[in-house]
């Protein structure tokens, strides 16, 4: 139970990791419209 909560913590850390420096190239022209 806890060895797969932190391989899921880890797996969510690393997806989060890659959204962020997605965000600077795929999200740039959207941050005006917010």
């Amino acid at each position: 139970m806890l060895l797969h909560a932190i391989v899921y913590s880890c797996r969510c850390a690393r997806v989060q990791a890659e959204f962020e420096a997605r965000d600077d190239d795929d999200l740039a022209p959207f941050e005006p419209l917010s």
